[in-house]
């Protein structure tokens, strides 16, 4: 009985999640690719004006960057993008709407 309430339960809760893609490129504001920008994956719980989760990661050599996380459906997620050309955040909406979202991103 032990095994079917938590079969259960994880089911309950793997079906509250979602598995979201975001890849693409940052551009700098004269259109050069901008390699190690720092990029975050940030993830807000539903009524936190804070990150409650974050994925760090770089851009490679030609300013290419990719996550692959597991989200709730329920949270908005942003992508905020660092570097010494700029900074940027594009806001990506909850993944109930969407889950695979390919980018450029031009820094101001």
């Amino acid at each position: 009985m032990r095994k079917l309430i938590l079969g259960v339960m994880i089911i309950g809760l793997w079906s509250c999640t979602k598995r979201v893609t975001c890849e693409g490129t940052v551009y700098s504001r004269y259109g050069f690719p901008v390699k190690y920008a720092k990029v975050y994956f940030n993830v807000y719980g539903s009524a936190s004006s804070y990150p409650t989760g974050s994925s760090g990661s770089s851009t490679d050599k030609d300013g290419k960057f990719n996550f692959s996380e597991m989200v709730n459906k329920k949270h908005p997620i942003e992508l905020d993008v660092r570097s010494d050309s700029g900074s940027v955040r594009k806001w990506l909406g909850r993944p109930k709407d969407r889950t695979d979202f390919h980018l450029v991103v031009i820094l101001k």
